[in-house]
């Protein structure tokens, strides 16, 4: 739809359709799968903890299998040794089987990149059954299901564990951000960074037609493929680059 139609189109979508070199009018607005910064600071916290050796675990899905090679190639540079990840069907109920063959695998660091609601609390549930004592990260943990966990395993076994999702009024200040988080809180009584990341690409558009004074596709296309500054996001800073060397501008 959008090449032959010459329709802009910002997502944050990750497939081989989205990364190929001949689109010209598809922009990927969110780092958040190739630039894992964050990942790679809570991976070295873990390796001055003690953590050598790392596994991701995620839904056999193309998102899964995804996250499972980003979180390995940000763990090999935070410097441990990075087991293959493992994925499990995305129906799965029953976590034990899952449970013992990461326990098997002996990790020091189980990563749960791109897992969501209440499989957090299984999965944990199970690695807590089947014996495992090593280091937790759900990537996509909120406070709910932060609490679910807790109520079924206790603190002492979820201490100790970092995730992806954070409150963004604790790593910046910018007063419109504020009141945006303001308005969402109003209206949802919690905010939660999962829920919002994939909105980024808005503000980077929004902040193309404000520098350019126009909505003409070629000149909003021209602006964001010579991109050189970051966009103020919900989630902080977000810069578009290009990636060049594997063809994808």
């Amino acid at each position: 739809i959008t090449e032959p139609n010459k329709v802009l189109w910002l997502g944050c979508d990750f497939t081989d359709a989205t990364v190929n070199p001949n689109l010209k009018y598809f922009v990927r607005a969110s780092g958040v799968y190739f630039a894992r910064g964050l990942s790679y600071v809570i991976q070295k916290d873990f390796v001055a903890k003690g953590a050598k050796t790392e596994i991701s675990v995620n839904s056999d899905t193309e998102a899964g299998r995804v996250g499972n090679v980003l979180w390995g190639e940000a763990a090999k540079l935070a410097g441990m040794r990075v087991i293959p990840g493992l994925t499990y069907p995305p129906d799965t109920a029953d976590f034990g089987p899952v449970a013992t063959k990461i326990v098997a695998l002996k990790p020091d660091l189980v990563e749960l990149s791109f897992v969501t609601g209440d499989q957090i609390t299984n999965i944990i549930a199970a690695l807590k059954e089947a014996g495992y004592k090593g280091f937790i990260s759900p990537a996509n943990l909120n406070p709910t299901i932060l609490a679910n966990t807790i109520a079924k395993v206790g603190k002492e076994y979820v201490e100790g564990m970092e995730y992806n999702n954070f409150d963004p009024r604790g790593v910046h200040n910018d007063p419109r951000v504020q009141t945006l988080i303001d308005r969402y809180m109003k209206e949802y009584g919690e905010f939660r960074y999962e829920g919002v990341f994939w909105v980024g690409p808005w503000f980077i558009f929004e902040d193309a037609v404000q520098a350019t004074k126009s909505v003409d596709v070629e000149v909003l296309r021209k602006y964001l493929s010579e991109s050189k500054s970051g966009v103020m996001t919900l989630g902080g800073y977000s810069q578009l680059f290009a990636r060049t060397d594997k063809g994808v501008y």
